[in-house]
């Protein structure tokens, strides 16, 4: 007997990262955005943002390198069905380096020549 496809997705409505945020995180586990902030080393008005649904954009800045490209890639599908344009850092960085050692005027170029994913 074949295997019926299920169209699931096409059902359903895009969801905005504070949605998830608020209804997957912060309602059910009793956290707070400053508690998530210390935990992903971000300031706390971030969080709190994303949890309003304010982001105009989300700019993936990962390592140019395969495993910054699985998860620029992995972000951009679960955050772009919400309306939210999801864009990356322009090639400015060698592929294989590391943001950590990349000084401000490539980092600023970079942010220039972004792309949407």
């Amino acid at each position: 007997m074949p295997k019926q496809k299920l169209n699931i997705v096409a059902t359903l409505p895009p969801l905005h990262p504070g949605e998830v945020l608020r209804e997957e995180f912060l309602k059910p586990m009793g956290l707070t955005p400053y508690a998530v902030a210390k935990a992903c080393g971000v300031p706390r008005t971030r969080i709190e943002r994303i949890a309003r649904e304010e982001p105009k954009e989300v700019i993936v800045a990962t390592n140019p390198n395969a495993e910054g490209e699985a998860t620029a890639l992995y972000l951009s599908r679960l955050i772009g069905p919400s309306g939210v344009p999801v864009t990356r850092l322009a090639y400015g960085l060698p592929i294989g380096g590391d943001l950590d050692y990349a000084d401000e005027i490539t980092l600023a170029k970079a942010l220039e020549g972004r792309r949407i994913l």
